[in-house]
């Protein structure tokens, strides 16, 4: 079985994580970053973003990468996330990366209506090299 790159929290949840119904697939995904991809700020999951609020309501979708099916969908998202928080380009980045994924770089949960999903990452994995920035948010 291979190790999750963020397993170190799993153990502070309450709920399994990953989730079982997360599988392997290969898809296109987008992801928000800052330019360029191998940025270090990029590719960090929202509970080493925000450890304090992690500890105070932790959660696996916290644990994982936030992704999205779609360039359209990913953009819409950001600029309703923008509308509310000033400061979002400053903590998930400013641009959108497209990545191409495969089943060696982790699970993924289902994808929402809204196109969103998480992956969790296996711990060999450097996402910035599968990664192509797109465009500015």
């Amino acid at each position: 079985m291979r190790r999750f790159k963020y397993a170190n929290f799993f153990e502070e949840l309450e709920e399994d994580c990953p989730p079982a119904h997360a599988r392997e697939r290969a898809r296109h995904a987008f992801h928000f970053v800052f330019d360029p991809s191998s940025d270090d700020r990029n590719f960090k999951v929202y509970a080493t973003r925000r450890p304090a609020q992690f500890e105070a309501d932790p959660c696996c979708s916290q644990c994982g990468l936030s992704m999205f099916t779609t360039e359209q969908l990913a953009r819409a998202k950001f600029a309703k996330v923008a509308e509310k928080s000033k400061n979002i380009r400053k903590l998930l980045g400013d641009h959108l990366a497209l990545l191409v994924l495969t089943e060696d770089h982790g699970i993924q949960t289902n994808a929402t209506a809204e196109g969103h999903f998480d992956l969790h990452e296996y711990h060999d994995v450097n996402l910035a090299s599968v990664a192509t920035v797109i465009g500015p948010l």
